[in-house]
């Protein structure tokens, strides 16, 4: 059977917003619309992520990137990070780092080679192609 991973094409296909590498409130689906408290917590955990661990990628992927969140959905988030801790370390990591958000967070952290093994997963896919790029490196 041929490989479903996605390919380079799949990954550059990652929605982005030109203007931000936050996606601007006018950027989520259906007219709906972050609320301000994530909005400034998600400019703030980006950075922090970044300064902390350096990642390839952030998404934010599920209810509040597909717009239908509720006050009770929480905060999912894909982050692309090469690195030598094992995935339980990751994301403990992770999520002590951003202890601080308004909703849970549930923190999905894959590396490159991780990625490239389980790709072909219908979820991993789904979330690709559907999440919002919240951060790329060196765009």
């Amino acid at each position: 059977m041929a490989s479903t991973a996605p390919d380079q094409a799949d990954v550059d296909a990652i929605p982005r917003n030109l203007h931000s590498p936050i996606p601007s409130r006018s950027a989520f689906p259906q007219g709906k619309t972050i609320d301000s408290t994530l909005q400034n917590w998600l400019d703030s955990a980006v950075d922090r992520l970044i300064h902390a661990f350096h990642p390839e990628r952030i998404l934010l992927f599920g209810s509040w990137a597909r717009g239908t969140a509720t006050r009770r959905s929480d905060i999912d988030l894909f982050i692309l990070w090469d690195c030598e801790l094992p995935p339980l370390d990751r994301i403990g990591q992770v999520l002590t780092l951003l202890a601080d958000a308004p909703y849970p967070i549930e923190a999905i952290v894959y590396t490159p080679d991780e990625l490239s093994r389980c790709g072909d997963r219908p979820f991993i896919r789904q979330l690709l192609t559907e999440g919002l790029l919240l951060y790329e490196r060196g765009k």
